[in-house]
């Protein structure tokens, strides 16, 4: 079985390293899921303006267009050597976390535990 998650985390202060995990990918058996977390977006936006969280949003529907339309590249972009890749050089808005394998397959509900678990939606609380 080949499943694993990616942690997708929205980097708001480079001087810091401080992150947000703001979304999950997983691949298991050729399906790939992603979501992201509306909240932490807006918890993003809050942090480092709203050009921030536009680019952040550009980001994560390439990579979403690139499940919804595969092409012949797919399977080596959604592959665990190139997220691995991806966690060693992407510094920028946009972070990966190195692949966790999942040792079990993946259905929808497995991934929506998954989610809860790594991402979780907590309600926003204004001060």
């Amino acid at each position: 079985m080949n499943s694993f998650i990616s942690i997708l985390s929205f980097q708001t202060s480079s001087c810091s390293g401080e992150n947000l995990a703001g979304g999950l990918l997983a691949v298991s058996e050729g399906k790939i899921w992603l979501k992201t977390s509306d909240l932490k977006l807006e918890i993003a936006q809050r942090l480092c303006g709203k050009p921030y969280k536009i680019e952040l949003e550009q980001i994560i529907q390439l990579i979403q267009n690139h499940i919804e339309h595969p092409t012949e590249t797919t399977p080596q972009v959604f592959s665990a050597e190139y997220f691995s890749y991806l966690n060693r050089y992407s510094k920028g808005a946009l972070q990966f976390s190195v692949p966790k394998p999942v040792g079990t397959f993946i259905d929808e509900a497995t991934f929506d535990m998954l989610y809860k678990q790594f991402i979780g939606e907590p309600p926003l609380v204004a001060a």
